[in-house]
């Protein structure tokens, strides 16, 4: 079996998780055969490559900070546009000397040399942990990135805890292979995971 070795949101022991400066360090590293990042919904329904669970805005919404745990899921991302997410500070909460790095757009990080490596995009769904769901989001979210994705010329997989968001991947780009992520619950329950992963399209769990 094939040993296969992912860079989790780029080089983020040395850069800022899920920027261009992390992401374009992994795709360096010898022996890695993809890179994983993150696209967030934003309010005007554009794709930005960030992992709200673990990063949140400042108060005065100039610079990124580390959330804490408990902060996990909210989705402050789809409370404003991609003109002001993108000029963030992302860097500076790992340094100061990353105060230049901004938070970057799926376009941009898809733009990078992806000639050796897998783009492991997730897509991510931060109402499908809460109490209220928005059934539209999938569909949104796959309305945003479906054009990056299809014209980008080199090898990726999409994954996903939200099945349904790959449901709508595969119905508009059945070609795309596709991933369902799952969490540690899911541990004993094998048979209902590979058939809600087929049920979505998925390829692989």
């Amino acid at each position: 079996m094939a040993l296969s070795i992912i860079a989790h949101r780029g080089a983020r022991n040395e850069f800022p998780e899920n920027t261009l400066p992390a992401i374009a360090a992994a795709l360096e590293i010898s022996g890695v055969s993809a890179t994983e990042f993150d696209v967030e919904l934003t309010k005007d329904k554009k794709g930005i490559v960030a992992h709200q669970e673990t990063v949140i805005p400042d108060q005065e919404f100039k610079r990124i900070e580390f959330a804490s745990r408990n902060y996990t899921s909210r989705d402050w991302v789809s409370q404003y546009s991609e003109a002001q997410i993108v000029n963030l500070d992302a860097g500076s909460c790992q340094g100061s000397q990353f105060s230049s790095v901004r938070v970057p757009t799926l376009k941009q990080v898809l733009e990078l040399n992806w000639a050796s490596q897998t783009a492991c995009i997730e897509l991510k769904d931060a109402t499908f942990w809460s109490q209220q769901r928005d059934l539209m989001r999938p569909r949104e979210v796959i309305a945003a990135v479906i054009g990056d994705l299809t014209s980008f010329a080199g090898r990726l997989n999409v994954l996903s805890f939200n099945p349904h968001i790959l449901t709508e991947l595969h119905a508009v780009a059945p070609t795309i292979p596709t991933t369902l992520a799952l969490w540690i619950e899911w541990q004993s329950r094998r048979t209902e995971a590979i058939s809600l992963a087929l049920t979505s399209g998925a390829g692989t769990i």
